[in-house]
């Protein structure tokens, strides 16, 4: 023990008694940790029990946002060189269309495969839907349905320049909205079936589109005879532009039998988009 700790006995007996010396070492001091208060133990108990709650919230939270992550449905995006705006096949649905060459008026398109052309005896063509085409057992002499309306077409017909409309000729320099504006008037066509007309592009040039009332109910095979039921409003069309050979105009028709307007219509548009004029 180091002397300076040693008692005050201790310290009178080392007087009194004969003085001897020693040569041993000094004994190491024991190092006794004092006691810690009771307060902090209950501190530090709590202090790991709540340690040991934050580990366990924190594995079982990784682990449910693991299990959703896995569970979570695949994304239907697909990578840009998969996606619908870059493959051909979807991009451009006509690349595989037939192509239509009229070299006699000067104009080409293309048409889906399941359409069919047919040259009309006064030089128009028509392009029946598949439906129309397995149905053709009663035709006038231009080819239309009577008895059969479950069809949609487009025709391509040519006004020649020089024959007369009402009250004019037409001319190369004849305004397309006029033409039509006049063509569909009177006592006939009361009240109008001429819903609208706006320019168009056809073949990088400009053309009149001509969207009218659509009666195509009994025998009714066009818009032109107002005497029909109107059966939709602004649902078939016309193209019109000025060719070499006269006023082309692209017409788009259905029968009032007919269900698959929509899809029918998006062809008409895909249509106009392959038409060209050949100079």
């Amino acid at each position: 023990m180091n002397p300076a700790f040693r008692s005050k006995g201790d310290r009178l007996q080392a007087v009194t008694s004969p003085l001897t010396i020693s040569p041993t070492l000094p004994t190491p001091e024991s190092q006794t940790v004092p006691e810690l208060p009771k307060k902090l133990k209950l501190t530090r108990v709590f202090v790991a029990f709540a340690l040991v709650l934050a580990f366990v919230g924190l594995s079982v939270a990784g682990y449910v946002g693991y299990q959703k992550l896995i569970a979570r449905p695949a994304s239907t995006t697909l990578p840009p060189d998969e996606s619908v705006a870059t493959t051909p096949s979807i991009l451009n649905e006509t690349a595989n269309w037939e192509t239509y060459i009229n070299p006699e008026n000067g104009y080409s398109f293309k048409h889906p495969k399941d359409w069919f052309v047919y040259k009309n005896t006064d030089n128009s063509v028509t392009v029946w839907n598949s439906s129309a085409h397995d149905n053709l057992f009663e035709q006038t002499e231009r080819g239309r349905i009577i008895s059969y309306n479950d069809y949609a077409l487009v025709e391509i017909l040519i006004k020649p320049y020089g024959s007369n409309y009402n009250s004019g000729v037409l001319t190369l320099t004849t305004n397309i909205k006029d033409y039509y504006k006049e063509l569909f008037s009177g006592v006939l066509y009361d009240p109008p079936i001429i819903v609208d007309a706006e320019d168009v592009k056809l073949s990088g040039q400009t053309a009149v589109q001509v969207s009218f009332r659509n009666m195509t109910t009994g025998d009714c095979v066009d818009q032109i005879n107002n005497t029909c039921e109107d059966v939709q409003n602004g649902v078939v069309y016309d193209v019109a532009t000025h060719a070499k050979n006269g006023l082309l105009i692209l017409q788009y028709r259905y029968g009032n039998e007919y269900n698959n307007t929509a899809k029918s219509k998006q062809v008409f548009t895909q249509i106009l988009s392959t038409f060209e004029l050949i100079k």
